[in-house]
């Protein structure tokens, strides 16, 4: 992943100049040192946690539990199966 070719900016708008938060210039500081395959913001939203539950359920690091006694509950465990 090259961070410097297209940093991500969503910090405020100041003028005509778009000022990168502390937080911004914290992530891409630290992607320049780990080299992450990817970064991704979370947003919070619904839809954002049906694909990252659902992804995890797909990959066997999450488990449904019962549905009528814990409506929309699952077991996730620390170290999955390889």
């Amino acid at each position: 992943m090259e961070i410097s070719a297209a940093p991500i900016r969503r910090g405020r708008l100041s003028g005509e100049i778009i000022v990168a938060t502390p937080l911004e210039n914290w992530v891409e500081e630290s992607a320049r040192l780990t080299k992450p395959e990817r970064i991704v913001y979370c947003d919070g939203s619904a839809a954002e946690n049906e694909r990252i539950v659902g992804g995890m359920l797909r990959d066997g690091e999450a488990h449904r539990l019962n549905e009528k006694t814990y409506p929309n509950c699952y077991l996730f465990r620390s170290s999955p199966p390889q």
